[in-house]
């Protein structure tokens, strides 16, 4: 610079490359550290099998294998995966729509799960816990929380957070449940 063999701006120009290219590297690694419970099929950037990145799942719409997925490249964590109708994917695009990319599922692994929030409303009764939870059970799935309200009208509310290993579970859970549990008058997916 002193010299006048470079401008401030190429000066500039590299520091910025470099703080990128930093940025990416840090990015990569914490998202090795932060990769979900067992890393879910391989979701990849652009073009099928053209490169992987380090990712993980977003907890606002909790994609799975199934779900149509766009990817946000956040500052320091790799990729973060979202549903493509995601509310929150809709709102990052329009504030930041250059770190929004397509991402698609690659080799499905049957023994990956994926954690999937249930809201189930139904009408209130003797035994319908039991009978909801054997439903899920039946399906071997695995219920990771529970939570149930009867407000004191006659409407129960359950929540429930279920392990799946992809959508067409979740669509063969609701139907069963549906089949089974006459009560049953709303089964919403979270997220």
């Amino acid at each position: 610079l002193g010299s006048g063999d470079q401008s401030p701006e190429g000066i500039m120009n590299r520091i910025q490359s470099s703080l990128f290219q930093l940025e990416q590297e840090l990015g990569r690694l914490a998202g090795e550290a932060l990769s979900p419970k067992a890393p879910p099929s391989r979701p990849s950037g652009g073009e099928k099998g053209k490169s992987t990145y380090a990712f993980r799942l977003a907890q606002c719409c909790h994609p799975m294998p199934g779900d149509d997925i766009m990817a946000y490249i956040t500052r320091w964590h790799g990729m973060t995966l979202h549903r493509a109708d995601c509310s929150n994917l809709q709102r990052l695009r329009e504030k930041e729509p250059y770190r929004i990319q397509p991402a698609q599922w690659e080799e499905l692994s049957p023994r990956l799960l994926y954690t999937v929030p249930l809201r189930i409303r139904a009408l209130d009764r003797v035994g319908l816990l039991r009978d909801i939870t054997t439903v899920i059970a039946s399906e071997g799935l695995n219920i990771l929380e529970a939570q149930v309200r009867s407000p004191g009208n006659p409407m129960a509310i359950f929540f429930f957070l279920i392990e799946v290993p992809n959508r067409e579970k979740v669509d063969t859970l609701v139907a069963r449940l549906r089949e089974k549990v006459r009560e049953i008058s709303e089964i919403r997916i979270m997220g």
